[in-house]
């Protein structure tokens, strides 16, 4: 059985029978439940709640269950976020389905699996977001530098644009442009920071920053892609 607050979930469906059904066996199962009845509605509960997933019937008038989720895929904030169509329809890019009448022991089950990948990616996307705070943290240690992260990141997935590539391609670039530099956490002020020219000894220290802000980052997976 799930532990206490096992998760936040939002059940969209326009049958009042079947929201009462699946949100009262959710609720026995300790999960904090959600519901909306219309796309509109389950758009504004997503941005105001973030569920920790979603359960969408895929046949309701006006936003269908599929637009829903392709509109969930193609947003930065939500495309992370496990989406169960209720059908068996595969499609927009869903995490997984389950046929109508829905089996509560495997709806449990499903949810349990997909609420353990949503925290571990949450848990990559802190690190990640810590390693970017720390690359603004090392970028401020030198005035001279001021915004040359942010804006060789948007340089980079410019280019990436440009260039066609696919979106797991320009957050790589994004990624990688914003933390090259996060191996001077390492370097001494006294070099960081020199007026003057650097020495032979000085300069071959400086150079060892890419070497060593590769090394910190190969422990992050989610930097990996």
């Amino acid at each position: 059985m799930p532990l206490p607050n096992a998760g936040k979930v939002l059940i969209v469906d326009d049958s009042e029978p079947s929201l009462d059904g699946l949100g009262q066996l959710l609720e026995r199962a300790q999960y904090t439940v959600l519901t909306a009845t219309n796309g509109a509605d389950a758009f504004e509960i997503v941005k105001r709640e973030r569920p920790d997933l979603v359960l969408l019937d895929v046949l309701m008038p006006g936003i269908s269950g599929l637009e829903i989720c392709a509109a969930l895929k193609r947003n930065a904030d939500t495309r992370l976020t496990p989406v169960v169509l209720i059908s068996g329809d595969q499609e927009s890019g869903a995490d997984d389905f389950l046929n109508k009448p829905v089996d509560p022991q495997e709806l449990r089950a499903r949810l349990r699996s997909l609420m353990r990948l949503k925290r571990l990616t949450d848990d990559l996307e802190s690190a990640e977001s810590l390693f970017l705070a720390l690359g603004r943290i090392i970028e401020a240690r030198d005035p001279c530098t001021e915004g040359h992260c942010e804006r060789l990141a948007e340089y980079a997935t410019a280019l990436g644009n440009r260039l066609n590539v696919d979106r797991p391609g320009l957050d790589a670039l994004y990624r990688g442009a914003f933390l090259h530099d996060i191996g001077k956490i390492a370097i001494p002020d006294r070099v960081l920071l020199k007026k003057g020219r650097l020495t032979r000894k000085e300069y071959e220290l400086m150079k060892r920053h890419p070497v060593i802000g590769d090394d910190l980052c190969s422990t992050v997976q989610s930097l990996s892609s």
